[in-house]
Parts: structure tokens; sequence; C-alpha cells
């Protein structure tokens, strides 16, 4: 009996302990998508290139394949809102952007898309930006949703590199129709190389047609 009596005691207690201490809440002003944007915001020393993106962006091996420093700021699932929100926390440098593949595969539109684009673009006025073409799957509206990000950096001062040329469009270097091999993030990196490189960019810049040897 007594141990019956002590095993009620115990679970209300807990219960009672559960509703005074209630869920536990992101602060206010962190966006509550990841963790990681806490990480980055102690992180702002100058770089040769800050990569803003999502899991494609995050997944790279990018300290074997660039050869100028990097500051990685790709978080998977990132949509280009989310990226938004973290704009000001991102450390001096080129700013290349890719970002759109998870609000299309979201079934966000491309006015949204492109909206949300603008805004992003806003929050990074006064920093040298590359908007970079979208890479996907063929059953998406990649190539429509490009040709918009192609006039709207246009637009508003940035620079556009289409990385179709050299990665597919649908992409093809891919395991899963979205995310890249090996062979592909060495093309990407070497499209990026060469960016850093030159002295006369443009506002389009499209990188050649090559194959992995």
């Amino acid at each position: 009996m007594i141990r019956s009596y002590a095993i009620l005691l115990t679970v209300v207690a807990a219960f009672l302990l559960g509703l005074q201490v209630g869920p536990i809440e992101d602060p206010p002003d962190r966006p509550p998508f990841s963790p990681r944007v806490a990480e980055f915001e102690g992180l702002t020393e100058p770089v040769d290139i800050v990569l803003l993106g999502d899991s494609l962006t995050d997944h790279g091996r990018w300290s074997e394949l660039l050869k100028v420093s990097f500051a990685n700021r790709g978080i998977g699932g990132d949509r280009v809102g989310m990226a938004t929100r973290r704009a000001e926390h991102l450390p001096e440098g080129p700013i290349y952007v890719m970002l759109g593949i998870n609000d299309l595969a979201a079934g966000v539109g491309i006015k949204q898309i492109a909206k949300d684009y603008r805004a992003l673009l806003t929050a990074l006025e006064g920093r040298d930006i590359t908007v970079q073409s979208v890479l996907g799957p063929g059953h998406l509206p990649v190539r429509e949703l490009n040709r918009d990000l192609q006039e709207l950096a246009a637009e508003m001062g940035a620079d556009y590199m289409d990385l179709t040329p050299i990665l597919g469009d649908p992409l093809k270097y891919t395991y899963d129709g979205i995310h890249l091999t090996s062979d592909g993030y060495r093309l990407w990196a070497e499209a990026l190389n060469e960016s850093m490189a030159a002295t006369d960019q443009v506002s389009s810049l499209t990188v050649q047609s090559r194959s992995p040897e």
C-alpha cells in the first residue's frame, strides 16, 4: 500500500512539475528553424568568399576544393526567407548565394520566391553579391526560376553565375536529383575559383561547359 502511494505521489509531482516548467521555447530574437544560426552569429571574421545557401552549400568539402578563405553558411532545409533572417550576421567578403530549391520542392510559387529573393538582396545591400543559378531535377520549374533570378540580379546590381552549363539542367551530377556528387562539387568549386580569380567580373557570368577528368 505504502509503495503504491509513493508511486502515485511521484507521478503527480512529475505532472505538476511539467505544468510549471512548460515547453522550452527559442529566444524571441532567434529564428526557430536551426540552432546553427546562433552558432554563426559569433563567426564574423572577414573571408575571401561567403557561401550562403542550403544543404547543397552545407555539404561541400570546401576546404579541399577552394583556393581562397571561405565561410560556409549553408544550412540544410533553408529557404530564401530563412536566409534573409540571418543576413546581418554574415562575415565580410563577397557573397555567393544559392537558394530556392527547397522553396520549389515545398510548392512555393516562382513569384513568391523572386519576392523573397528581392528581400534578401535588399538586406544585403552594399555587399558584393553573386546569385548562383538554382540546381535541381527536371520535374521542378528550376529553369523558369533561374530566368527570373537572372533578371532580378541585373535589376538590383548583383552578379549572376549560371552553373547549368557545367552541372546540367536538369542537374546531372547528383545521386538523388538534388544533392551533388563529388564530381559535381569539384566542378562547382572550379567555377568559384575562376570567378574569384577574375578581375573583370560582369553582371551575368556564364561558366563554360566542361566534363570531369
